[in-house]
Formats: C-alpha cells, sequence, structure tokens
C-alpha cells in the first residue's frame, strides 16, 4: 500500500534512530521514536527545505499536527518519551565501516508485523494510503510486546491509545486537504493571527527549547502564586534588564510543560506577543493596535491561555503611545474579566509608576512584581550548556558534566557574565531558529566568552562584543554566502582559546 509522505519520513527517521545506535535493523521502538520525532517537523519551511511540494505542505502538517494531538492527550511528552525509550532500547553492535557507503536498513520481524497490521486496518476504513495513525495502531497491536510493556509502565494505556489512533481516521485526498475524524477538544498552539505574532512557550519547552533558568526565582514564585489564585490578578513584571521577564516567562512555561506548576495552570497555554512582528509592515496608521486588537480577541476565543507581553507599555498607559489604543485595551480588559485569559505583563518601573499603577482600572487587574537584577542562582551554567534539542541527538554524551565543570555556586564577579551570556546566547537561538538553524554551544565555548568577558571591568558588555565579533558576524556572513541552509546544526566550539563554528546537516 502507498504511504502518506509524512510515513515516507517517519521510515528515515527511524532507520537513521537505528543505525546511529547500532542497531542493524528498525524495531517497532525505532519507529516509535521516529513518531515522537515529527513534532520538529510540523513547521512550513522545514518541510518545503526536505523537497515536500506546495500543494501537499499542509497536508502533512495536518497529519503531523494530528499525531501531537493525540500524543498530547494521552500525555506523551516526546522529548522526553523518545530519550527514555532510547535508553531502554539500548545500544547494539553494529557498525557501518565506511560513513560514506550506501547502506539498506531492513525492518525487524516485529516491525513487518506492526506494518502489515496497520495495512490491514488501512483496508478495513478503506483509506487510499498508510498513515502515521495505522502505523501507530500497527506498533501497539500486540499488548505483550517491549513497546506496549514500556508504555503501560510510564501510565500510558497501550490499549487506549491504539484504539484512539485507529478512530482517528487520516485520509488523504486530492488537493492537500486532509479528512479526519471528529476528536476531542485539545488545547493547541494558537491559530490565525496569534500563530502569526505569538510564540507557543509551552510547546517550545515540550520540544526542549526552553530549559529552566536559575535566575528571577523568586519572581517566578510571585508570578505562580499570582496566576494560581481565583482573584483576576495578573503579574506585571517590573524589569530593568531586558531578558529579565523573558527568563521568568520562560521559567514559568518550563514549569508547566514538566508538571512542575499548580494543578490549576496545567492545561494553559503560555504565547509570547511578538512585537515586532506585529509592528512589521504597517501599511495605515491603527494597524498596530487593530492587529493587536484581533490577536487578543482571537485568544480570548481559546480560552485558558497566559498572554506573556513584554513591552506592555506599548499597548496600554505609556505617555509615548499617540495612537488610539482604546479597542486594545477594552479587549484586553474583558479577556481577562470573563477568565478567557490571563496575563503575564512587563515593564519598566517609571512605566508602571507614572502610567500604569495611577489608573483604576489597570490597578484592578494588574499586581507589580519586582524583577530582581542580581541572580539568585546556585548551578554554574557550564554544567548545562544551551542546546536546541530538537535536533540531532548523537551529541547528547557531550552534555555530561565534566570535573572542570562541576557545580558551583556563583561570585559576584562572574554572575555576570555568566548571565549576560546565557541571555545573549538564548537570544542568539532564537533568532537562529527563525532560519531553521539548531544552535549548539559546547561548554568549552561557553566558559571561554565568560573567562574574556570577565576580564575587564565592564565584563557584561564585553561578553556582548565577544558574542557579535566571534559568534553572530561570522554566522551572517555564512548565511549569505549560502554556507549554512535550513535544517543545519551550528556548532559553536573553543579551540587553543579561539572560537570556531562547524555546521552540520541533520
Amino acid at each position: 500500500m502507498e504511504h502518506t509522505p509524512v510515513l515516507s519520513l517517519v521510515w528515515q527517521i527511524a532507520a537513521y534512530e537505528a543505525a546511529d545506535n547500532l542497531h542493524n535493523i528498525i524495531d517497532v521502538e525505532h519507529f516509535f521514536i521516529a513518531l515522537c520525532k515529527l513534532e520538529g517537523f510540523a513547521n512550513v519551511n522545514r518541510l518545503r527545505a526536505l523537497g515536500v511540494p506546495d500543494s501537499q505542505v499542509s497536508a502533512v502538517e495536518a497529519e503531523i499536527d494530528l499525531l501531537m494531538g493525540l500524543f498530547q492527550r494521552f500525555g506523551i511528552k516526546t522529548t522526553v518519551f523518545r530519550r527514555e525509550l532510547r535508553f531502554h532500547k539500548g545500544k547494539g553492535s553494529h557498525h557501518i565501516a565506511d560513513s560514506h557507503q550506501e547502506w539498506v536498513m531492513h525492518r525487524s520481524p516485529g516491525s513487518r508485523t506492526a506494518f502489515e497490521w496497520a495495512e490491514g486496518v488501512a483496508e478495513k476504513q478503506q483509506a487510499p494510503m498508510l498513515t502515521v495513525m495505522h502505523l501507530l495502531a500497527g506498533l501497539l497491536a500486540e499488548p505483550q510486546t517491549d513497546l506496549t510493556l514500556w508504555l503501560n509502565n510510564k501510565k500510558i494505556e497501550a490499549g487506549r491509545l491504539k484504539q484512539a489512533a485507529i478512530d482517528t481516521a487520516v485520509v488523504p485526498v486530492q488537493g492537500g486537504a486532509v479528512k479526519t475524524a471528529a476528536l476531542p477538544a485539545v488545547q493547541t498552539a494558537a491559530a490565525g493571527l496569534s500563530a502569526q505574532y505569538t510564540r507557543n512557550l509551552i510547546q517550545l519547552a515540550q520540544r526542549g527549547r526552553i530549559r529552566l533558568e536559575p535566575y528571577f526565582q523568586d519572581a517566578l514564585a510571585r508570578t505562580i502564586q499570582a496566576l494560581d489564585r481565583p482573584a483576576k490578578n495578573n503579574p506585571l513584571l517590573l524589569v530593568e534588564q531586558g531578558h529579565a521577564a523573558k527568563i521568568v516567562a520562560n521559567n514559568l512555561a518550563w514549569q508547566i510543560a514538566n508538571n512542575a506548576g499548580p494543578a490549576g495552570l496545567s492545561d494553559w497555554q503560555v504565547l509570547e506577543v511578538q512585537l515586532n512582528d506585529m509592528a512589521a509592515n504597517i501599511s495605515f496608521q491603527g494597524e498596530f493596535a487593530q492587529r493587536m486588537q484581533n490577536m487578543v480577541e482571537e485568544v480570548g476565543e481559546q480560552g485558558r491561555v497566559i498572554l506573556f507581553i513584554d513591552g506592555i507599555e506599548t499597548i496600554i498607559g505609556s505617555g509615548a503611545i499617540h495612537v488610539e489604543m482604546d479597542g486594545v485595551i477594552n479587549a484586553l480588559l474583558t479577556a481577562i474579566s470573563q477568565g478567557k485569559i490571563r496575563c503575564l505583563a512587563a515593564t519598566k518601573p517609571m512605566e508602571y509608576y507614572r502610567y500604569i499603577g495611577p489608573k483604576d482600572h489597570f490597578k484592578a487587574i494588574f499586581q507589580p512584581v519586582s524583577v530582581s537584577a542580581q541572580a539568585d542562582a546556585t548551578l554554574d551554567e557550564l554544567t548545562v550548556p544551551l542546546i536546541n534539542t530538537s535536533g540531532p541527538d548523537t551529541r547528547q554524551p557531550a552534555l555530561e558534566a565534566s570535573p572542570e565543570s562541576a557545580p558551583a555556586a556563583l561570585s559576584p564577579s562572574t554572575a555576570g557574565p555568566q548571565m549576560v551570556s546565557n541571555i545573549l546566547f538564548q537570544d542568539l537561538e532564537d533568532r537562529l531558529s527563525r532560519f531553521g538553524l539548531t544552535l549548539y554551544i559546547k561548554p568549552g565555548a561557553m566558559k571561554l566568552v565568560r573567562r574574556l568577558g570577565s576580564q575587564v571591568k565592564t565584563g557584561t558588555l564585553r561578553v556582548r562584543e565577544i558574542i557579535a565579533t566571534e559568534i553572530e558576524n561570522p554566522l551572517g556572513g555564512m548565511l549569505l554566502r549560502g554556507e549554512v541552509d535550513y535544517g543545519h546544526t551550528v556548532i559553536v566550539d573553543a579551540v587553543d582559546d579561539t572560537i570556531r563554528i562547524k555546521v552540520e546537516k541533520l
């Protein structure tokens, strides 16, 4: 039976997964890991870079989103599950003699049986093509396999998951559309304007793109306390440092995504408003306000969303606003008062005390939370380098702490360069992700940048200069020359006290 493009992609991912872990056949676990890794491909630009025709992009994206929605309903965190299942499966002993030679990976008997079972389901449904839902059902067809027993041990009822995959009929039709069976309501990423002008921080955290930072823990605790109250209090972070609010929001999203936050917020989404994108390509006065109002109303219809607005003074209260914003303000206040959304906002103390705090209708819904500039970290970040874990997993052993990077308390002399470098690397990672690039900062490179940045009195400024001249500028040139393409991984390393940049394909 013919396969959908997504299922063909799963086969390729599973083959590489097996080969990378030294197995000479593709087993059912490798196919399940490949299904989990599909989450990183639900992106129009990435699909086009893989050669998927424009006429099929929407169908491919829809099939992946449908699978991710099913995983989400069953509590399957794809990044966590694929790593743990890979560890459970273990390494094989097969080595390919020459990495450049052509090689073929065959399915194990269990995998062939799973495909046969999946084809049987598809035939009963009179489906014209075999889809990922059929494969998932086939992988779980036998109740006593190693995979199903492992899932059951993870508190995932494999039998119910199999039946849900069967019931979720995916039928590709001509023109790129996808017909699906009716599904239970699921909290998914925002659609329409909110998809265009926001980032879903929960999804990024689930994909490993956001990790817990050891900063501003007191502000985070007070933020969570405000959001967890029955009253409609919304934390308004008062910050002087540009990225402090973003760290608090990322930490909040990480805790929710990893079930470490309050139960009352467990099914809420955290959407970060991209104000720069919203203000781009304005063709008439008031278009920004109209976009913002429409986006807020759209998010309000979804419900159970925490809207993170860093720089809320551009919308409410600021003395610098010269555009009518009443429509935006009313839409925001209405959605908050009706309990459809919560708001995590941020502004500078001056803006709050001059323009926002004195106004009763803002004071009634916003609770100011001061974000201290002092880092309250107790762990040296060198033990956990920044890495976008939606990329290749073959370098995971490099994340293990070495003796020279053992946990240590931050001293006042190093806290500045460490904090600033972490913030700047996170910002660089975010910007590169828009080009479909994965950033991997090796511990040696991170340590070198911080050491050079702490050698002068203005250490934090020196860190910014080093990252710009040694990493950002060379990368810009590589992008312009076409040496870096969508889907590549950018590896920053240190060799003989010199920053070195290498690019690897997926």
